[in-house]
């Protein structure tokens, strides 16, 4: 989750800059969202919503204005960040589980014996 200050034009520059280290330093698949803060603060709003959206489709992100300070939107983010990162996850564990040999499921060899 990358956070950004919509009445701070600098945290919104950087926006770029953290994406490129979640790709730099993160596996490919993990889940992202770019979420613009403090909306509850219309008049001293810098950063527009037409700019946030178009951020986000740059960085192949979900995107979501909340306020932390009312709490709107805000469990929307958090779960959209919950499922997607569920769903990464679940893909890698199905890739997993087809490359992987399992030795519980044996059958038992059927001798005369005991």
């Amino acid at each position: 989750m990358v956070v950004y200050d919509v009445t701070n034009q600098e945290t919104f520059d950087q926006v770029k800059h953290w994406f490129s280290e979640i790709k730099s330093n993160a596996p490919d698949h993990v889940a992202t969202v770019l979420v613009a803060n403090k909306i509850d603060l219309v008049k001293s709003r810098l950063v527009s919503t037409e700019s946030g959206e178009k951020l986000a489709k740059q960085v192949k992100s979900s995107y979501f204005e909340v306020s932390a300070k009312t709490g709107d939107n805000v469990s929307n983010a958090f779960q959209e960040l919950g499922e997607m990162t569920y769903k990464a996850w679940s893909q890698i564990q199905n890739v997993n589980e087809k490359n992987t040999v399992n030795f519980s499921n044996k059958k038992k060899d059927k001798s005369g014996c005991c």
